[in-house]
């Protein structure tokens, strides 16, 4: 289970109430880990110390330091969170792990049942406690939200909005009050993003799926960023002619960009990369014009 870390997010507080008791040395927190392990796997508590009535750390959320009452974990990172608390750090720091600070390619969480049935085990084992912060003892109903928006609604102008809640470096440079529209290097049509633009934009780590999801785009430049990796949804923009990725950090390219077939311009150069997957060698052949550092290999 997740636990406070130096340097992490200042979401994550370093203080617990002062009748909690502690965990004090290595070998405690290593029991009480494995008696959570058996609690999982059993839906009991029955290993834990008699006389254990203030809340265990391993039962807390990192981010509230109270008892989880609808706990969840993140997808992409594993780690488990209070549901309203995490799902508020992104709203308010984009797609990052409080714990972790590492961007996150999506926001998606699940309902975590196994802390469910542990935390139940322990409020049933302590009938005359209820946790800090907790109105009754009752764990809460879990919610359906999973940290993700439906599009069809909204098609792009949905996407960019979710995109822009995701990434802070989006939300310096697209207004929340503007029109999506009118925000600095979106070029749409009908309603859809004919064209993106965002170059030099402070760009970091993973690219979220979110930017594959956009329903028709002509051309794509992300160029001099500092992005590590692109989603599969890349392949979704089957109308892409043009993508600029160069001056990045990549260090491998989806298979999944075998699928734009009508790509005529693939610039790759600046970045990481050692070897591009076979799918670039068929755009190639295809007549797109691939630009690579020199010494990439394709992949048979």
């Amino acid at each position: 289970m997740p636990s406070a870390q130096p340097g992490a997010n200042r979401d994550v507080q370093s203080k617990a109430p002062s009748k909690r008791r502690e965990i004090s040395t290595s070998s405690q927190m290593g029991n009480v880990v494995q008696t959570l392990r058996t609690a999982s796997a059993q839906g009991n508590l029955s290993a834990l110390d008699a006389d254990l009535d203030a809340e265990p750390e391993v039962l807390m959320c990192p981010i509230t330091r109270t008892v989880f009452r609808d706990p969840v974990v993140v997808v992409d990172s594993g780690h488990t969170y209070e549901r309203s608390a995490i799902l508020s750090h992104f709203e308010r720091n984009g797609a990052k792990d409080p714990l972790t600070r590492r961007a996150l390619s999506s926001t998606k969480v699940m309902t975590l049942w196994s802390m469910r049935n542990v935390v139940q085990a322990w409020l049933d084992k302590h009938p005359g406690v209820t946790p800090d912060g907790w109105d009754s003892r009752e764990l809460l109903e879990p919610s359906k939200d999973d940290g993700t928006r439906t599009f069809d609604d909204e098609g792009d102008v949905g996407v960019l909005r979710t995109w822009r809640a995701m990434c802070p470096e989006l939300q310096d440079r697209w207004p929340e009050a503007a029109r999506p529209e009118d925000w600095e290097e979106v070029w749409m049509e009908n309603g859809r993003v004919g064209k993106l633009e965002l170059e030099e934009f402070g760009l970091t780590g993973a690219l979220p799926a979110e930017a594959g999801r956009l329903s028709a785009p002509r051309v794509l430049s992300l160029a001099d960023n500092e992005l590590t990796s692109l989603p599969a949804e890349i392949g979704q923009h089957t109308a892409l002619e043009e993508m600029f990725l160069y001056g990045n950090q990549l260090t491998s390219v989806p298979a999944e960009s075998g699928q734009l077939t009508l790509l005529t311009y693939l610039g790759l150069c600046g970045n990481q990369l050692t070897s591009v997957p076979a799918a670039i060698r068929e755009r190639k052949a295809a007549g797109c014009d691939v630009y690579m550092d020199d010494g990439v290999r394709v992949d048979e």
